[in-house]
């Protein structure tokens, strides 16, 4: 999630792939977009944990963004 000073959201990410060997997938529903947010000067995506592993994602948000952080475990 990304933030602002005041404390509202500008941005929600929610994790694309589910890690189904943990039974991710059954408890949470997939994300379907790509998440970018102005964070001063730069346009920033994100991913979490598991998304790591799906170059795909990161190859798309390259479009679109100057930086991505990947929030893993």
């Amino acid at each position: 999630m990304f933030g602002t000073p005041d404390g509202n959201s500008k941005a929600i990410y929610f994790k694309i792939h589910p890690f189904s060997v943990a039974g991710e997938d059954e408890a949470l529903q997939a994300g379907t977009l790509n998440v970018t947010a102005e964070v001063g000067f730069l346009n920033v995506g994100a991913a979490i944990c598991y998304d790591l592993r799906f170059p795909e994602l990161y190859s798309a948000m390259a479009l679109t963004c100057n930086a991505a952080i990947t929030i893993a475990n």
